[in-house]
């Protein structure tokens, strides 16, 4: 009977998702570790607030040849190969692959933890969704951060209200039955302190995206950073003052405290991540490799970057670290949905908004949902 060495994961993201989609189960016994039994498409969950998208998937149905833990990891001991979890336990592994990514970055922002919702798992997105659904029409909804969620959230609101004034239209026509109940509009408001939403793109596409939510009434607070906010009411730091019904967080990223923990422990003095080599391992330790947004390794956190890193890993593993290249990143462009069926897509130099993004971005999704 042969002895499968045991791969040990932590986290359950698109870094999980890309190794255990290409690991050879046949070689290794693989366990993963995760206080979420799901994968969550997060990409999706911004769609998912008011429409019906499906956001996550059973890690234990998806991949049945693992050992699946639901539990929080809260300590290593690298000298004996052992992850503790909050139960005091130990998992005792041969090799050890962290995959716990990030945490939202709320800046200290005085009111901010307490009187809004961010949107990072399903559900973030199940509970905003019902607050969505209660609140009363012309309500005012703010996202604070315009990167790629919060543009897109504000892309599905755009949908929605242009949705809600066809029907209008119909109705003083006389052509359809319209339930205002049942129909709402909402006032939403974009909030970042860059010029600008979507600083990955170029200015084109940047501006593309403001003349379009110009267009749809959307109120505009760019070069704008939220000072500090109460149950009613968010300060920005030039005076002016929001009153809101629901405000939605989207600000950004930072170092998930496992990785503090893991720098201390190993004496990096690292602020955006675990350091890792251009193999993606953790160079003090010989059993441990660190991928997706829990690592630094140069690469932007995004699940395109996590996916491939788990799935170039996966690979190395297969043919148990024989003649391996660096990593290197295939970019396959960014994309991201801004409202009234359209879409912006850059790679490189190669860059279009409107319907032909609404293509792409199409397009993208079905890939997705299909690895």
């Amino acid at each position: 009977m042969i002895i499968k060495k045991k791969i040990y994961i932590v986290g359950g993201g698109w870094a999980t998702k890309g190794f255990l989609d290409n690991i050879d189960y046949t070689l290794y016994d693989v366990h993963v570790l995760s206080n979420n039994e799901n994968f969550i498409y997060q990409p999706f969950l911004a769609s998912s607030l008011l429409n019906k998208e499906k956001t996550s998937l059973s890690l234990k149905e998806k991949y049945p040849s693992i050992q699946f833990e639901k539990v929080n990891v809260t300590d290593f001991d690298f000298k004996n190969n052992k992850v503790i979890t909050q139960f005091k336990e130990s998992e005792k592994y041969d090799y050890l692959i962290l995959c716990h990514g990030s945490v939202i970055n709320d800046f200290n922002i005085k009111g901010l933890k307490e009187n809004s919702y961010y949107l990072k798992n399903d559900y973030d997105a199940l509970q905003i969704k019902n607050i969505i659904n209660e609140l009363p029409n012309e309500s005012h909804i703010v996202i604070m951060g315009c990167g790629l969620t919060g543009s897109e959230i504000i892309g599905h609101l755009i949908d929605n209200n242009c949705k809600l004034d066809i029907k209008l239209n119909d109705y003083i026509d006389g052509l359809i039955f319209f339930d205002r109940k049942k129909n709402k509009k909402y006032n939403v408001h974009a909030i970042d302190g860059l010029p600008s939403p979507l600083n990955i793109f170029n200015e084109k596409l940047r501006l593309y995206t403001l003349d379009l939510w110009k267009k749809h009434n959307i109120n505009l607070h760019f070069g704008s950073f939220v000072k500090s906010m109460d149950n009613k009411i968010i300060n920005l730091n030039n005076g002016k003052k929001i009153e809101y019904d629901l405000a939605i967080w989207a600000g950004g990223i930072k170092i998930h405290p496992l990785s503090i923990l893991i720098n201390k422990k190993l004496e990096y003095k690292n602020n955006y991540g675990i350091p890792v080599n251009d193999f993606l391992k953790i160079e003090k330790l010989d059993n441990v490799w660190a991928v997706g947004d829990c690592a630094h390794s140069g690469y932007a956190p995004n699940a395109q970057v996590a996916y491939q890193q788990g799935k170039y890993l996966a690979k190395n593993f297969n043919n148990k670290f024989e003649n391996i290249k660096k990593f290197n990143f295939q970019n396959k462009g960014q994309v991201c949905y801004i409202g009234n069926n359209e879409a912006v897509y850059q790679n490189d130099d190669i860059c279009f908004g409107g319907l032909l993004g609404y293509g792409m971005m199409k397009l993208v999704k079905i890939y997705t949902k299909f690895l």
